[in-house]
């Protein structure tokens, strides 16, 4: 009902060539003939239907739609491979896919894969629902009962399934809004994926709430983003710091083959230079938002320096995702702000706890790993803290070993070592994150069984029995 009495426009979808417009009235009706088609399709209550696609208005509608059926939505990030999708798909029990004609490979249906699983085109969606009546008896649903299962990055083997009901997520979606308190409507700009919890709280779900607009764009490409940012009158966008990390080279760079670099020491100099910067990122640009990973002290200051926002914030999947962030109006370098008010938080052995109504009740039939990831009712981060006397959170580590790389995917090194140690030329090996101010990257140290041994070939074997 919130969409369908709404005015204005709520979906931009820049392909490149053509732009298409949606507004709220569209995403209400097209909501409610996705749920006929997936009815038409043997889709009922509790059944689970998986989006392997890009971001794009047809993925908001898909979801709304299947949560309209009272299904539960499987989100598969769109860069994974095919033996991801396919495990978990296997692992979820999904009975539907949509994905996309963009996958060169698509999954068909096989009994490997799950019984009677059947798929169709994201791109095909608008047209294959056109001339169906929206759906007229909605779901009642119960607060408690499970909205979607997001599956955490494992590198390889099974990844756990992240059970989140309706409950947990609007109530983050509540204590975020309220807890960073944007002043007006705002232009977001989606790119990051919206089967990760961080840009499908925080870029998707949040804006639809508070009657934003979102900016969708078929690739994202900096040229294609700058392009954006021109054309769209982009207010904020929601960030992993690798971009800030990128875009701050590519402007220091920039600078440096116009001999300005030195200038930027001076106030003068600085604000001039700030200015014809800013000046890419249109008028009415607000903030990014940062999360996923840590944001460098170097990074935050290149950007304050020079008169934009960055709101850090932190989160996981298994939080819905925010726990903390800064807000609006402070920014405080190095920290990852104050817990939400709704978030309970407390410090044991450095290591950060969270409870709360956004807090998961545990991974999806896995019931070894629930079982480990709590501590008397609440949630254990695994992620090592100081809280300064005002609250403010800074994170300083992994409990356990787990690399976070700068885009913020988790990779665990036991895995990628049971693959190199199933080598034949490998007799045992080390893996581990070295961060050299630009977030971890993965390392690995072998020991051979002939000294000999070219490593380019163990580490092309290797990434063949990885992920992308």
């Amino acid at each position: 009902e919130l969409f369908k009495n709404r005015k204005g426009d709520v979906f931009v979808y820049s392909t490149g060539i053509r732009r298409f417009t949606f507004n709220y009235l569209d995403l209400y009706t097209l909501s409610l003939r996705m749920s006929q088609y997936l009815k038409s399709q043997g889709i009922s209550k509790g059944d689970k239907v998986a989006i392997w696609a890009p971001n794009s208005p047809s993925w908001a509608f898909s979801y709304f739609g299947i949560l309209l059926s009272g299904a539960i939505v499987i989100p598969i990030d769109f860069a994974s491979g095919k033996t991801r999708a396919e495990n978990i798909l296997r692992l979820s029990g999904a009975k539907f896919i949509i994905q996309s004609n963009y996958k060169f490979e698509k999954l068909k249906t096989n009994p490997s894969t799950g019984s009677g699983l059947k798929t169709v085109m994201i791109e095909d969606l608008s047209f294959m629902i056109k001339s169906l009546n929206p759906i007229n008896k909605i779901e009642q649903i119960k607060d408690t009962e499970i909205a979607e299962i997001v599956y955490t990055s494992g590198t390889t083997g099974d990844p756990k399934g992240v059970v989140l009901t309706h409950k947990n997520i609007v109530s983050n979606i509540l204590g975020a809004t309220n807890h960073v308190s944007m002043p007006r409507k705002l232009n977001f700009l989606s790119v990051l994926p919206m089967s990760h919890m961080l840009e499908q709280t925080v870029g998707f779900l949040i804006p639809l709430f508070r009657g934003d607009k979102i900016i969708y764009i078929r690739t994202i490409k900096p040229s294609q983003i700058l392009e954006a940012f021109k054309d769209e009158n982009i207010g904020i966008m929601l960030v992993v710091p690798r971009f800030l990390s990128l875009l701050k080279n590519t402007i220091e760079r920039e600078l440096s083959q116009k001999h300005l670099t030195e200038l930027l020491h001076f106030d003068l100099t600085r604000k001039i230079i700030a200015k014809s910067v800013r000046k890419k990122f249109g008028q009415n640009f607000q903030m990014f938002v940062t999360g996923g990973a840590a944001l460098p002290l170097d990074v935050f200051s290149f950007w304050q320096d020079l008169g934009f926002k960055v709101i850090e914030g932190y989160g996981l999947t298994e939080c819905s995702p925010i726990v903390s962030g800064n807000t609006f109006e402070t920014q405080i370098a190095g920290s990852v702000g104050k817990a939400l008010k709704e978030v309970r938080i407390k410090v044991e052995d450095n290591e950060l706890l969270v409870k709360g109504d956004n807090v998961f009740s545990g991974y999806y039939n896995n019931p070894k790993a629930t079982i480990g990831a709590f501590k008397n009712g609440w949630f254990r981060t695994g992620d090592l803290v100081d809280v300064d006397k005002d609250k403010n959170i800074f994170i300083k580590g992994r409990k356990k070993d787990l690399i976070v790389n700068s885009s913020g995917i988790n990779i665990y090194p036991s895995e990628i070592e049971s693959i190199l140690n199933k080598i034949d030329a490998v007799k045992d090996s080390c893996v581990m994150g070295i961060d050299k101010g630009e977030g971890e990257k993965v390392h690995a140290v072998f020991l051979l069984k002939n000294k000999n041994t070219d490593s380019a070939k163990i580490i092309r074997s290797a990434n063949e029995k990885l992920d992308p």
